[in-house]
């Protein structure tokens, strides 16, 4: 028996039909793939785009809390140098002062010497006598000649020195003074302090 395999109008539209599906088919992964190389696309871009949003934020809130404390430290640094500055001004007008200040060397020395004098080992000022201000010879500052008496053991007359030797400096905030010559009067030898009567020819400076 023959098998009919003529094109009948059935098998035809079921061909058209098959194909069409399958066209329909590739076309629709065609639009997926690209929609979904698309989506991936749009989304790296977006990616990128906030990762770089970001570190630009976060670099320009590291720069304004760098400058914030750059800012900060300078205050403290000016704060610091004006103080200094202060103290050092401060430091200079007492060893270098500007005027004769008779009082306060006074006081200084009457310090000086309370702090060292004992019973048994004295240093007593009997009487200080201050003299005309005078210009040194070039007229920039000027010095206050005076005259201190006192009885003081050689120990303690030691401990003087070394006051006026380290006169002037800022720390300690002495005023600046020099001996300029001194007369002394030996202690009897019976005498069981070793008492030394001083007469001190002294300078002390000024602007």
């Amino acid at each position: 028996m023959q098998q009919n395999t003529s094109l009948t109008p059935a098998l035809i539209r079921q061909h058209y039909y098959s194909r069409n599906v399958m066209v329909y088919t590739v076309l629709t992964g065609l639009v997926v793939l690209l929609m979904g190389f698309f989506v991936a696309w749009k989304y790296q871009d977006y990616d990128y785009k906030t990762t770089f949003i970001t570190t630009i934020n976060q670099q320009m809130d590291a720069a304004i809390n760098e400058e914030s404390t750059l800012t900060n430290k300078k205050i403290e640094v000016d704060k610091e140098y004006e103080d200094s500055m202060n103290k050092a001004t401060k430091a200079f007008a007492e060893i270098f002062p500007a005027s004769e200040n008779y009082t306060e060397l006074v006081r200084a020395l009457d310090v000086f010497f309370k702090n060292i004098n004992t019973l048994t080992n004295p240093a007593v000022v009997t009487s200080i006598k201050f003299d005309k201000p005078v210009a040194n010879k070039l007229g920039t500052y000027k010095i206050l000649p005076f005259t201190v008496n006192m009885n003081i053991t050689k120990p303690n007359f030691d401990q003087f020195l070394k006051y006026v030797y380290t006169s002037g400096n800022a720390t300690e905030k002495i005023r600046l003074l020099d001996i300029k010559s001194f007369s002394l009067t030996m202690p009897d030898e019976k005498s069981q302090t070793k008492t030394l009567v001083l007469t001190v020819k002294m300078e002390a400076y000024m602007q």
